[in-house]
């Protein structure tokens, strides 16, 4: 598991009855640490997204720590809505270094859950934003992440605020500034300009893994994560091929 090589398992569980067709129910994720290793309390926090990054539960704001024993341990989650037949990604943020790890899972029609082997997210990708400087830091996104038929604009406010972060990396480094394609209607897909940002992703964590970034630059990038991020639907007009009109 990389960065959690202590955690030996993190397996999902939803309670529900057996003869429920859907739930509200708790969402649990369990953890077993390796032998001669204990999980303390507040080390993991535990976000879980339907697959368009709308709410379903977050353990800032609803928690329960569970000790079985030394090395199995439990984040119990109320959920925000009802759990459905779907694609479903769980987040798990290590307080201890900072890095993040994700889960993709699948609720079935039986309320039964299969889960996909835990990946690892890079600093500035679209998940390390959304746990880092998004969610429960950002008023606006309480509004765009629940609201009916924003999907795809929540998809697009997350590469805005990529880009925005990007950009401000770079500047300091005294690198040019990305640019978004403005002709382009806010519901298509602007290839080159997600292959620009996927290339400066590369670029910045190849310098982190070759170490070519001091400690200062470094810090400069998780200063811009952890920054106020209070301007988020700022970055999606400023961004947005449709803010080259709202002047008009």
């Amino acid at each position: 598991m990389q960065n959690l090589k202590d955690i030996r398992t993190i397996e999902l569980s939803l309670s529900t009855s057996e003869s429920a067709d859907y739930t509200d129910g708790c969402m649990i994720v369990n953890f077993q640490a390796r032998k001669g290793s204990m999980i303390k309390e507040g080390r993991f926090t535990c976000f879980i997204y339907s697959d368009d990054y709308s709410p379903m539960c977050n353990s800032d704001i609803t928690y329960k720590f569970n000790r079985e024993n030394n090395i199995n341990v439990s984040i119990v989650m109320l959920s925000f809505r009802i759990w459905l037949p779907g694609k479903y990604i769980l987040l798990i943020r290590d307080r201890t270094n900072g890095s993040l790890a994700r889960i993709d899972f699948e609720v079935d029609k039986s309320l039964d859950i299969k889960q996909q082997p835990l990946t690892m997210c890079p600093v500035c990708s679209i998940e390390d934003i959304l746990t880092s400087c998004v969610e429960n830091t950002e008023s606006s996104w309480d509004v765009l992440s629940t609201t009916p038929g924003t999907s795809e604009l929540r998809k697009y406010a997350l590469e805005c605020r990529q880009l925005k972060i990007y950009n401000d990396f770079r500047t300091g480094l005294s690198g040019r500034e990305l640019k978004s394609n403005r002709n382009l209607l806010l519901y298509t897909t602007n290839k080159d300009w997600n292959a620009e940002i996927q290339l400066s992703h590369m670029i910045v964590v190849h310098m982190l893994q070759h170490n070519k970034m001091n400690q200062g630059q470094i810090g400069h990038q998780r200063r811009l994560l952890q920054r106020d991020s209070s301007n988020l639907l700022r970055d999606l007009l400023f961004f947005s091929p449709l803010s080259c009109q709202i002047g008009h």
